[in-house]
């Protein structure tokens, strides 16, 4: 007997030390734990349990812990006991475990937490459950910081992207809107914008709504508002060119639209400057549901955001600037060609006469010249001859910079051609004891897609050069051959004395005249080799020269066989589309050009796509301005080319190869002509009578 008792004093020890070591561990432990009944009543809390809660132990035991810890959901909402985990584990026995949820603290405010509930069973019965909860507060603000910040970067990142590639200040605008009213959770978003006196800020059509409906009077009300300096929200970011924060309209004083923002619900309001060097252009103002505060991290951002559409003014007005004093330095040049053209034709008229009437006193069979009187009208007809000469080339400048120049493509013998200016020009040398030698193409015929009468003048002009600037009893020679990139290259050399290397940035400038040996003929305009130049280029071609003092030079153009250049046939009767063409046509020819090293080909490219896109933004406007009924159409043919250039230039990016060019080009040249012949060569009639239109869609959209 004493046996037995001395055991059941044991195990009565042994279950006291286990009980206290268990409240041990529930006193030092940092969760959160609570003990329910199977009514859900408290039946114990730790220490952690009631410094995370808010409660002393008393306050909670014996009484529903739903009640007192788990009624609410986060957003406040009602959190029916049925459908709380916690009580669930009665029900079904089962453990369940909540990573994100919140429990209420005695205060009324929030704790966020993660909580397991495991039930208990005594006897094979569900007696009730341990509900053991973690604080996440901390791991909250990190997740909510790294959210807010991965927004933060998410917004700089869109803003840049609107600030490089939009084309129009409105689109610009319409895209910050967007962007924050997505970050800030705002509903609406507005901008206004100063009036050409200074006097008002006036509303504008660019809006951004979260949801519109409701919102109609405050819309209506904020149409027909406009603000002076200091007045309303957007009135006092005006006059103090900073951020401006209202938490409640409604109750603001300076606030005139505040009954319609009342009507369609609306509170908080927030608003930022936009500034060009200090001077307010516009005013984006943000309106919300909710209340708004003063958010110092905001705020820096929507000033940052402010500065960049600041400088999308600035770069608008700078390129406006620009397209001004390019159109106005195209009309002086204009008036300047149309005045020498004009200068040109009244100096002829009476210089004709002159040399005329000087041509009939040496032919007077009846009053002939004296030796000296004849030697007096030889030096008028040869200074008349020059000054006739220099007058016919600056016509030709003056109508080729006046764009009064036309070239003419036909199948040409290049061979004849060269042979009819040797033969004008023979006579020339022949008395200088110069000989000029034709090694040009042999039997075999030069066919070429070219301008004949410009060819002949580029031509002669060479050979004339050549002799004119040879030493006497010299020697002209004109070859040709075809070169590995597909042109016709035609040389003029000559034994003069050459060109020093310091003259050789100047040989193609205007009135620039070579060399001062009083052994060689100094006639000449300086004209000459500039216009020779400019009708090589347009004819898609190249000119350059090689020379060595003391041996003479050697000029030389080449001439594409089939070129891709603009004649009259391509217009499509729409100044700006044809000015694009232009534009296209230039530069896919100077992506032909064989001197260019990889890095040149690669920038011509880019500026070639980037143009073609340009063009392509611009032709769709005008269609859509003078109501192109084939736009859609028009619009997925410039995407479907769009892509496959941009397939193109992958492939050459990747493997630049002569090939893969000659693919690109090929492409760039068949596509370019049938688009312009048959697709865009539609559009001019809808324009007709729709310049205005065509001129303000162009400026909308800033191109």
């Amino acid at each position: 007997m004493t046996s037995a008792n001395e055991k059941l004093a044991d195990e009565n020890v042994q279950r006291q030390h286990e009980t206290k070591l268990s409240n041990l561990l529930l006193q030092s432990v940092g969760d959160g734990i609570l003990g329910v009944d199977e009514r859900g009543l408290t039946t114990f809390a730790n220490p952690a349990a009631c410094r995370l809660l808010g409660y002393k132990a008393e306050e909670l035991i014996g009484k529903p812990l739903h009640d007192s810890a788990h009624h609410s959901y986060p957003d406040g909402s009602q959190y029916p006991t049925e459908s709380c985990p916690m009580y669930m584990t009665f029900s079904d026995g089962e453990v369940h475990h909540v990573e994100d949820e919140v429990l209420w603290r005695k205060d009324g405010k929030p704790l966020p937490v993660a909580y397991t509930s495991t039930p208990l069973w005594e006897n094979d019965k569900l007696s009730g459950a341990v509900i053991s909860f973690a604080d996440i507060s901390e791991k909250k603000s990190r997740e909510e910081e790294l959210i807010r910040r991965s927004k933060t970067l998410a917004l700089l990142r869109a803003s840049a992207e609107i600030a490089n590639t939009s084309q129009d200040l409105d689109t610009a605008i319409e895209g910050f809107l967007r962007e924050v009213c997505e970050y800030t959770g705002w509903e609406i978003g507005h901008a206004y914008f100063p009036s050409l006196s200074g006097e008002h800020l006036l509303p504008s059509g660019l809006w951004y709504f979260v949801a519109a409906a409701g919102l109609i009077p405050f819309v209506k009300s904020t149409e027909n508002t406009k603000f002076c300096c200091g007045e309303g929200l957007p009135g006092r970011v005006w006059a103090s060119k900073s951020v401006a924060w209202i938490s409640d309209v409604i109750s603001d004083p300076n606030f005139p639209r505040a009954e319609a923002a009342r009507e369609s619900g609306l509170k908080g309001a927030c608003a930022i400057p936009v500034l060009q060097q200090a001077e307010v252009v516009a005013v984006m103002e943000f309106f919300s549901f909710n209340a708004v505060h003063p958010d110092q991290e905001v705020q820096l951002l929507l000033e940052n955001m402010g500065k960049q559409l600041g400088q999308i003014f600035e770069r608008a007005k700078t390129k406006s600037q620009l397209v001004q004093a390019k159109a106005e330095a195209e009309e002086a040049s204009k008036t300047k060609s149309e005045f020498l053209a004009s200068m040109s034709h009244e100096l002829r008229t009476p210089l004709n006469a002159v040399l005329g009437f000087s041509q009939m006193l040496q032919f007077d069979p009846k009053t002939p010249l004296l030796p000296s009187q004849n030697e007096y009208v030889e030096n008028i007809i040869s200074g008349g001859n020059h000054l006739l000469e220099l007058v016919n080339e600056i016509l030709d400048l003056a109508k080729i910079e006046a764009g009064q120049f036309e070239i003419t493509l036909e199948d040409i013998d290049a061979n004849e051609v060269v042979a009819k200016c040797v033969a004008l020009t023979t006579p020339l040398g022949r008395k200088r004891g110069i000989s000029i030698v034709e090694k040009f193409g042999g039997d075999r015929p030069a066919s070429l897609r070219s301008d004949q009468t410009r060819l002949k003048q580029v031509v002669l002009n060479l050979i004339s050069n050549a002799v004119k600037f040879n030493r006497d009893g010299g020697t002209v020679i004109i070859e040709s051959r075809e070169t590995e990139n597909g042109f016709l290259r035609i040389s003029v050399t000559d034994t003069g004395i050459g060109i020093a290397k310091e003259d050789y940035a100047n040989v193609f400038q205007m009135f620039h005249r070579l060399g001062t040996d009083s052994m060689v003929a100094q006639e000449g305009t300086g004209i000459g080799l500039t216009v020779t130049k400019i009708l090589v280029e347009r004819l898609g071609g190249y000119i350059g020269f090689e020379s060595e003092i003391g041996k003479g030079s050697t000029f030389w153009i080449e001439l594409p066989f089939a070129p891709l250049i603009w004649e009259e046939s391509l217009s499509v009767g729409v100044e700006a589309i044809d000015a694009d063409h232009k534009k296209l046509i230039s530069l896919l020819d100077k992506l032909t050009e064989h001197s260019l090293a990889k890095g040149d080909v690669d920038a011509v490219l880019n500026e070639l796509i980037d143009y073609t896109l340009h063009h392509f933004r611009r032709e769709e406007a005008i269609m859509e301005a003078c109501g192109y009924p084939d736009l859609d159409e028009h619009r997925s043919i410039h995407g479907q080319l769009a892509k496959k250039v941009g397939q193109l230039a992958e492939e050459w990016y990747e493997d630049a190869n002569a090939k893969v060019m000659e693919e690109l080009v090929q492409f760039l040249r068949e596509w370019l002509v049938k688009h312009i012949m048959h697709d865009d060569a539609a559009i001019g009639p809808f324009t007709k009578g729709k310049e205005i239109e065509l001129e303000r869609a162009l400026e909308k959209i800033g191109l």
